[in-house]
């Protein structure tokens, strides 16, 4: 028997597998384990236990049990007290060996399963706070990114809103530049009959000319322009107003703002005079054209913006829209007296 505990520890240290290694395995005593490597069976509770430590040490270190019992003297030793027992009673014990046997082979297969699965969560444990870290900053990443979308995305609602604002100035030009060329062949007419007027009271009376023109400056010194709300024009892109008593020449547009800043643009017959941004401490004095019916002021924060013709201030509508077009019509009969 010595034999065979000497090739059980050979295939033991073969394995890698110490007494201890063995003993957490199989389960089997430390003491138990060294007497079969040493031959000392009687050592072990009876031959039950014999048998099935053998087998179970065999088939944990490669080898087969059955095989080595049958190989080394059949049957192992009976341990004290057994010696006398009958035939019927050993091949009850075998029996119960063998079934016992059977179970046994089961349990080194499943604490080796069991052993395997606690590795692999003591792996996942290992790598579980990288694994923590990594979502964190990928989460964190998604939320830049879909703060930045939103941002551009806010950015190109206010383009568009503004591109509107500018195409409406557009078309509001367009629409009154028909208008405009009624009005200055209206005006053309009007100045050719005033100056055929003017000729005939020359050659009649120097003195009577004279006269005249001193009441005529003496009643434009005397009159004062005015600027008035067009009613039914006003909308929530802007208003219309009417201009009597308007300069013939030397006529401005001073832009100011109360806080903040505004981005005004300036429109005269179809042309733009001037755009650009006016503050508080930058107000913008804009010269108009001569000969003019209307111009349209437009601007894109009305709520802090100021506007006045030539000294006469121009009292502006308020409206939840910030965009605003103040559209100025030039009277007809105005613009002729004060050619």
């Amino acid at each position: 028997m010595n034999e065979l505990g000497q090739k059980l520890r050979q295939a033991r240290i073969d394995k890698g597998y110490t007494i201890d290694d063995l003993q957490q395995i199989t389960k089997i005593q430390k003491r138990y384990l060294l007497a079969i490597e040493e031959g000392n069976l009687d050592q072990l509770p009876g031959k039950f236990y014999v048998n099935a430590f053998i087998r179970q040490y065999a088939q944990t270190v490669g080898l087969d049990g059955q095989a080595l019992l049958k190989e080394y003297q059949g049957t192992p030793a009976k341990g004290p007290g057994e010696a006398g027992q009958s035939n019927e009673t050993e091949t009850s014990q075998t029996q119960e060996t063998s079934n016992d046997s059977r179970e046994d082979n089961t349990k080194p297969a499943s604490r080796i399963t069991n052993e395997k699965r606690d590795l692999r969560l003591e792996k996942l444990k290992t790598y579980l706070p990288q694994i923590i870290i990594v979502g964190i900053v990928v989460i964190l990443i998604l939320g830049i990114l879909f703060i930045t979308v939103s941002h551009q995305r806010n950015n190109s609602s206010s383009n568009t809103a503004q591109s509107s604002a500018s195409v409406k100035v557009v078309d509001d030009t367009k629409s009154n530049s028909a208008a405009k060329s009624k009005r200055q062949s209206s005006a053309a007419s009007s100045k050719a009959s005033s100056s055929k007027a003017s000729s005939s009271k020359a050659s009649s009376s120097k003195t009577s000319s004279s006269k005249s023109s001193s009441t005529k400056s003496s009643s434009r010194k005397s009159t004062k322009m005015t600027v008035s709300t067009v009613s039914g024009t006003q909308t929530t892109a802007g208003q219309t107003y009417e201009v009597k008593n308007y300069p013939a020449a030397n006529n401005t547009v001073n832009i100011s703002a109360t806080s903040a800043s505004t981005w005004v643009t300036v429109v005269a017959n179809g042309t733009t005079q001037w755009q650009g941004s006016v503050t508080a401490a930058a107000p913008q004095s804009v010269q108009l054209p001569s000969g003019i019916t209307s111009f349209v002021v437009t601007s894109g924060n009305a709520p802090v913006t100021e506007l006045k013709i030539n000294d006469t201030t121009v009292k502006l509508p308020t409206s939840s829209n910030v965009v605003q077009n103040y559209t100025f019509r030039v009277a007809q009969s105005t613009a002729t007296e004060n050619q």
